[in-house]
């Protein structure tokens, strides 16, 4: 089976895509402005947790901008469409993960087409009515869509035809055991006095602030603790 798999997300898609191995040929190709790319690479974070397996392909699609100069950018990604199926030939599914992707899906007529939704994106600061209205495009000229949680996988089924799966995630068994062991606490994290919450990821403008300041308040003993880096949403 031959994939091809154009995204937005730099780290969970290409790395869920490395875990089919020999299965599939997959070629994901990383949807992105120049000063994005420019600003990830100088900055060393890389574009996916993982290795590519064999057989895999990574590339770039550079845009304007979807959402600022979303015209443009669909021009630009179905040059990159064509160029994908020239060097790597038609494949047997187009998988999509971001509404904004919507400007792909008649561009492979005859080929299924996959909605992959990581996240809620009505939510983020991208401009919520033309999100809500790409991605009912998208569900609705999809074969099929995947969602990363339960409660996403039923938003969608509600609001479109497409049929709905879950895509739960997951680790392997062996990194859950060694994060039961008890070991010694990085110096900066034991320099935080307990109890604490939090969690380990992308800090962006997803996180609903607001409510944090709240908890924070009410819970004065608790200390609030947030691990990963801090990157905008908005391209």
């Amino acid at each position: 089976m031959k994939l091809l798999v154009f995204h937005e997300n730099a780290e969970t898609v290409p790395s869920l895509f490395d875990a089919v191995g020999a299965r599939a040929e997959v070629r994901t190709v990383r949807v992105c402005s120049p000063n994005w790319y420019l600003r990830v690479r100088l900055g060393g974070t890389g574009f996916a947790w993982g290795r590519p397996s064999e057989g895999s392909r990574r590339s770039v699609a550079f845009v304007p901008g979807l959402r600022r100069f979303p015209r443009a950018s669909a021009f630009a990604l179905r040059q990159a469409y064509r160029r994908a199926v020239r060097e790597s030939g038609i494949p047997d599914a187009v998988v999509l993960d971001s509404p904004w992707l919507a400007s792909l899906l008649d561009l492979a007529p005859g080929v299924p087409r996959v909605y992959f939704a990581a996240d809620a994106y009505r939510y983020y600061s991208w401009p919520r009515d033309e999100t809500v209205r790409r991605e009912r495009l998208m569900l609705e000229g999809s074969d099929v869509a995947f969602a990363g949680s339960a409660l996403l996988a039923g938003d969608l089924r509600a609001g479109g035809a497409t049929e709905v799966h879950q895509s739960p995630t997951a680790v392997p068994a062996a990194f859950v055991q060694a994060c039961r062991q008890p070991g010694p606490l990085p110096d900066h994290l034991a320099a935080i006095a307990g109890p604490r919450a939090g969690c380990v990821g992308i800090i962006n403008e997803t996180y609903d602030w607001t409510l944090l300041e709240g908890l924070a308040e009410a819970s004065p003993d608790v200390a609030f603790v947030f691990v990963g880096p801090q990157r905008a949403l908005t391209r």
